[in-house]
């Protein structure tokens, strides 16, 4: 990963969509090296809840030896693999439900609350005009 590079990336691909920019360079930090890890984990939690089997000791294990790269992934390709992929599409499906949800009544109170605002500032100048 090269740093900033994923933002610019996300920024110059939200602009022909007409996409929230400022929303999707903040949300390229959900996936940088120091949250990443503790969504594999979360993820293969999640996996292991559903029925997959991931042996979560070996996991510690790895995790207290600090044992290499090569035998991280060898665990996760044998082992973890259906565990992972099953909880991160879990927890991808929930995180965007809820984002939506809460994108969609945010914007919809920030709407009202600018027209509000905009009535307000309309009933004002009705009254000065009145007085006049």
């Amino acid at each position: 990963m090269v740093p900033g590079l994923q933002i610019v990336g996300a920024a110059l691909f939200c602009m022909p969509f007409r996409a929230n920019v400022a929303i999707a360079a903040a949300m390229t930090f959900l996936s940088n090296p120091a949250t990443t890890p503790f969504f594999l984990v979360a993820a293969v939690n999640v996996g292991s809840r559903m029925g997959f089997k991931a042996d979560l000791t070996t996991l510690q294990a790895l995790a207290s030896t600090h044992a290499s790269v090569w035998r991280w992934m060898a665990w996760l390709v044998s082992d973890a693999a259906p565990a992972m992929v099953a909880g991160l599409a879990v927890i991808g499906g929930v995180f965007a439900f809820a984002g939506y949800w809460v994108s969609l009544v945010g914007w919809r109170w920030w709407v009202a609350h600018k027209w509000g605002q905009r009535r307000a500032i309309a009933r004002e100048g009705a009254q000065v005009q009145e007085i006049s």
